[in-house]
């Protein structure tokens, strides 16, 4: 089939153009670079080419694309020639005495495959590059999601964590201003020993969101190819970070596509093996120590018989099965990903959405009451209680508001991701 090959070269086209160049071997230049950026305030898209340059997963995609180059330069070559060594009519009283054996011959057998068939193999092989380039694609694509999402999660710890160190500031200070207010006798015990457990409560919770920011430090170093614990700067961008550029057809299909490709030269391939033959020749010096001339050559021509095989039918089945299990594979994989973009943009509307709700209603009420509050305990009209109330409500809400921008975050991401798109190269796939 001509188009098998046509479509083959514009797919590995559209993979290799697709923007992620293919990885290379790192050197000490690049690993200072990537020190230098990652130790200091650095930008997202820094982060993930240096993840990129330090991927060992890609560097064995790319040593996988180079055998198959290989394998498709081999393809389709004819065989080895075969060297051979005959004697006939040796007596066996006499077995070492070759001058009274009737014929002894030297020959050179070499197979030629017929050129149709050698070209629909070498199409095989030629059509398992642009797989190879797609699964590098998946992987670099997935990578960069993951470096993303990392960075999302340690910004929200890291954010977590300050809001905790605000209600430590404000809890040890109402917790002073209460143990006063107890000594010179306007207060209670209740109160005091509320406002103690209240410190020490934000001081644990404070504990676990560095816990979490620590966490999150190490898995995003992880991602870099880097130690888990060494130094990380700030990133130079905001939570929520959508890729630009226009929707692209994910690289998993762009894969499915070409593997296609390949089975459709499989097909092909399999029909040529089953009812083209193979042919062989054969040379060979001839020495006849008995005979009145002694030196002599032979020559053989001859074939495969394809259509005999019992097997030639089972290949081509073999082949069209495949072919339709990695088209109905390909039918669930788009239906999967056209469910995962609706399911990212209702994700990305209520989390917008949740957002919204928190940093204009919720928020500034829970602000002005916790003015109030503090106001109403200054002149003595509340309590400490009432004041460690108002305080944990807003800090409360401060959280939300901290882990609706993340989520805000991680939809753009799980949008970006249904649609294939990347924040680098001006967000093409």
């Amino acid at each position: 089939m001509p188009h098998s090959s046509v479509r083959a070269g514009a797919l590995s086209a559209a993979l290799l153009l697709s923007g992620i160049a293919r990885p290379t071997q790192a050197t000490g230049d690049v690993l200072d670079v990537c020190e230098v950026r990652l130790t200091h305030m650095f930008r997202l898209e820094d982060a993930v080419r240096c993840a990129l340059d330090e991927s060992a997963e890609l560097m064995a995609l790319e040593h996988r694309r180079k055998a198959r180059e290989a394998t498709s330069l081999r393809a389709g070559l004819r065989p080895a020639p075969e060297v051979s060594y005959e004697q006939w009519g040796v007596p066996l009283t006499r077995s070492w005495n070759l001058a009274e054996a009737q014929m002894l011959m030297v020959g050179v057998t070499q197979a030629f495959p017929t050129p149709s068939l050698a070209r629909s193999e070498r199409r095989v092989a030629e059509a398992a590059l642009p797989v190879v380039d797609g699964e590098r694609r998946e992987w670099a694509l997935a990578l960069e999601w993951s470096v993303r999402e990392a960075v999302i999660l340690l910004r929200r710890a890291e954010e977590s964590a300050a809001v905790r160190t605000t209600l430590i500031d404000q809890a040890v200070a109402i917790e002073t201003l209460t143990k006063t207010l107890f000594e010179s006798g306007h207060g209670t015990t209740l109160d005091l020993v509320r406002a103690r457990t209240e410190a020490n409560r934000a001081r644990l919770e404070w504990y676990r969101a560095k816990d979490s920011s620590e966490l999150a430090r190490a898995r995003l170093n992880t991602l870099l190819g880097r130690h888990p614990e060494a130094a990380l700067g700030p990133v130079e961008a905001e939570m929520t970070v959508a890729a630009s550029g226009v929707d692209a057809l994910r690289p998993e299909l762009l894969t499915a596509d070409a593997r296609l490709v390949q089975d459709d030269a499989a097909i092909e391939a399999a029909r040529r093996r089953g009812t083209t033959p193979t042919w062989m020749v054969k040379l060979q010096y001839q020495a006849m120590p008995m005979e009145a001339h002694v030196n002599g050559y032979g020559a053989m021509v001859g074939m495969t018989l394809p259509w005999l095989d019992p097997g030639r039918e089972a290949w081509v089945k073999e082949a069209e099965a495949t072919r339709a299990e990695h088209d109905a594979e390909r039918e669930a994989l788009r239906r999967s990903i056209a469910g995962e973009e609706a399911a990212a943009r209702v994700s990305r509307r209520t989390a917008a959405h949740a957002l919204e709700v928190i940093e204009t209603t919720l928020l500034p009420a829970a602000r002005q009451a916790a003015e109030l509050v503090r106001a109403g305990f200054a002149s003595g009209r509340d309590s400490a209680l009432s004041v460690l109330d108002a305080l944990r409500t807003l800090v409360t809400l401060e959280q939300d508001r901290v882990d609706a921008r993340a989520a805000l975050a991680l939809a753009e991401l799980a949008v970006d991701r249904a649609n294939g798109r990347s924040i680098l190269n001006g967000g093409a796939p």
